[in-house]
């Protein structure tokens, strides 16, 4: 029996004791409950009973939270009602109806603020805030956690600080920002190892097992996934298990042991439909709908999709539907039903619009930042009360050192001159510093905002399976950028893929307002225009960029672009191209086919001429390439020389013969070792797609 096989034993083994434990705790608490002498005891033990069944009886734990409101008010105990009415709002919400806790846990945040319970109070915030991620109100979910991180950090609490930045994690793992998720996921696990904390350790491995998944580390997608099942068994929280198996289940799929991921799902929906969880339930009905996908049982990946997408829908949850659609849109298309394919890729790619979208990136980057802001000013806080306590210790130095002026007389009046000088040059300092800081902490900002107008990587992978993207700016802002679309043809039913490297005049921040100026431009090229032909896009990309340069500027500017354009026809095998001064290159059985762009910017241009659109049938297994001139440009090697067009050639067809991931893995390798010690040239750009 291999690894795998001897965990899902093991907990098969474990399950039925764990779940004896947590009765006999209940138990406890009702008994005691029953024994209990005063209004006070009892009141206490309501609110650890409604809050131990939250997850494994919501009905009962709503029936013991609304006594325990009912007492508290009677006791004017706030502290308590604030506590009951989150833990009504917790049992609502895991049965299936978190619209119907919002007004709820409102309520216990009006009492919490009355009885000035800052940990409660952020508590409800967080609670307020997993209601509106559930709902697929990331906006909304993202500026509650982040109120209740600043309560949290008010009071010092780093066990729920580290909670509720897993739950900001969360809302950027969904919206596709899985670098921003994995950052907050890596602050979590480092607090939780401080605190050992068993069931944090087990989030928090299972949550960075999922990144791992998504960045195609098969490795250790199973290693954290089994790390976070290990923990969540020590914990016997079964909500926990359940959603440890769901993640394992993801790792063992992503490595191809299908039996073991179906056997990992089955185990999770076995204790979610014990413990009433309905958000689970559907989750792990759509997890083994995508295992059949990928197993190549169409028939029954859609028997599962439908069945776990009515709850989904049911329950409200946008994501999840999305991801159905998504995936049986291609079961039917595997399956010859062309039509049924077309309309459900087509809700698909509505709903995808209303939930990730650069507005919402924007945002997002926008709370963090003000986020960052606050602490940065709770620093400057600090610094200012210890520069106030050192100036009240000076002031007092002072009356002594008038005493002793007297004796020391001239020799002293010297040393004042000194000190004198070296706080005005030790101020200046500062003043130096900071505003450094500032234009750093404003760069940061905007790359923050420019990323979140890039499509994640993830997009690209789903659209186009077999694909990878290296991206690497010179500084901390880009002028190139790269830029995909998926859409389906009315008339034919065709999937056509869009896919483009740009390089913008310049880098740093002149080249990043030209990457979003070129961004929106494309989106409206293809969206508003309804243009597919590649060199249709070019020609209106031309007149977007030069108006709306002359509409910020009022005079012509010479700023541009340079571009490679692709719009892939999967289905028909067909590529269509055009190119301003980046060419496609395109490796076939170990040769290089390059169809070369015209000699013309997307910009200011004199005896422009209309761009060239090549069509060009595909072979099975060819590779696509489209790039920056920042790869070919860079300086490095023994003698320090350009990379040049002929050496990349070669290793796009060293690598041509490999999976996408690998081929990632082996030019961003080779990248690295030609630069060697030298400084990046420019911004770098790569897209390779396998056919």
């Amino acid at each position: 029996m291999n690894r795998c096989g001897k965990v899902l034993f093991l907990i098969s083994f474990l399950l039925p004791f764990l779940s004896l434990a947590q009765t006999q705790r209940v138990d406890s608490i009702k008994k005691a409950l029953k024994n209990s002498v005063t209004e006070s005891a009892k009141l206490n033990l309501l609110c650890d009973l409604s809050s131990e069944l939250v997850d494994v009886n919501p009905d009962s734990a709503e029936f013991y939270a609304l006594q325990a409101i009912e007492v508290s008010k009677k006791l004017s105990n706030k502290n308590a009602e604030a506590t009951a009415l989150r833990n009504l709002g917790w049992a609502v919400s895991k049965k299936g109806e978190p619209k119907e806790a919002l007004p709820i846990y409102k309520q216990g945040l009006v009492v919490a603020k009355q009885a000035n319970a800052k940990l409660i109070e952020g508590d409800i915030f967080r609670s307020i805030g997993v209601a509106y991620y559930h709902l697929s109100l990331y906006d909304s979910a993202l500026a509650n956690y982040f109120k209740a991180l600043d309560l949290y950090k008010d009071i010092k609490n780093d066990i729920k600080i580290a909670q509720v930045m897993n739950n900001i994690g969360n809302v950027y793992y969904f919206t596709k920002r899985s670098d921003a998720a994995e950052t907050f996921y890596t602050q979590a696990l480092e607090k939780y190892k401080e605190l050992n904390n068993e069931e944090g350790l087990s989030k928090q491995y299972g949550n960075l097992g999922l990144i791992y998944i998504n960045n195609r580390d098969t490795l250790k997608a199973v290693e954290y996934s089994e790390k976070s099942l290990e923990y969540s068994l020590k914990t016997g929280n079964l909500a926990g298990i359940a959603t440890s198996y769901v993640n394992l289940a993801y790792a063992y799929e992503i490595n191809e042991q299908y039996d073991y991921a179906l056997k990992a799902a089955n185990r999770a929906l076995e204790i979610r439909k014990q413990t009433g969880d309905k958000k689970g339930i559907a989750t792990a009905i759509i997890m083994l709908g995508n295992i059949y996908f990928k197993e190549g049982d169409y028939k029954r990946a859609i028997e599962y999709l439908e069945q776990g997408d009515e709850l989904a829908v049911e329950l409200g949850l946008s994501s999840y539907h999305m991801e159905v659609l998504d995936y049986l849109s291609r079961s039917y298309l595997v399956l010859g039903e062309k039509k049924k394919a077309g309309e459900l890729n087509k809700r698909f790619d509505e709903l995808q619009d209303s939930i990730y979208n650069a507005d919402f990136n924007a945002r997002a980057a926008e709370m963090e930042a003000q986020y960052k802001t606050k602490e940065k000013d709770a620093q400057i806080q600090i610094q200012e009360l210890s520069l106030k306590r050192r100036s009240i210790f000076l002031w007092a130095a002072a009356g002594f050192i008038v005493l002793v002026w007297v004796i020391l007389g001239i020799s002293y009046k010297a040393y004042l001159n000194k000190q004198k000088t070296n706080a005005l040059l030790e101020k200046k300092n500062k003043e130096i510093s900071h505003q450094k800081q500032e234009i750093t902490d404003s760069i940061n900002y905007a790359q923050t905002i420019q990323r979140a107008i890039l499509p994640p990587e993830k997009l690209l992978q789903q659209y186009l399976p077999d694909s990878f993207v290296i991206f690497r700016p010179k500084d901390i802002v880009s002028g190139d950028f790269y830029w995909t679309l998926k859409l389906a043809t009315a008339d034919s039913g065709s999937q056509l893929v869009f896919f483009a490297a740009v390089d913008c005049t310049g880098h740093g921040v002149p080249g990043a307002f030209m990457s979003i100026i070129g961004h929106n431009s494309l989106n409206r090229a293809v969206k508003d225009f309804k243009l597919t032909h590649p060199a249709d896009i070019l020609d209106k990309l031309v007149e977007l960029v030069t108006e709306a340069l002359r509409a910020e500027n009022q005079a012509e500017v010479k700023d541009g672009m340079d571009i490679a354009l692709c719009c892939l026809d999967t289905e028909q095998m067909r590529l269509e191209y055009a190119g301003a001064y980046n060419p496609v290159y395109i490796v076939r059985q170990n040769q290089v086919l390059e169809y070369k762009a015209d000699r013309q910017p997307i910009g200011s241009f004199e005896n422009r001429k209309p761009f060239t659109n090549h069509h060009i049938q595909l072979q099975k297994g060819d590779c696509i390439y489209v790039f920056s001139d920042g790869v070919a440009d860079q300086f490095g090697g023994e003698k320090g020389k350009k990379l040049g067009s002929k050496r990349l050639k070669e290793w796009l067809i060293s690598v041509s013969h490999l999976p996408a991931s690998e081929q990632y893995t082996r030019l961003k390798t080779d990248f690295g070792n030609w630069q060697g010690s030298l400084e990046q040239t420019d911004d770098v750009t790569l897209i390779g797609v396998r056919v």
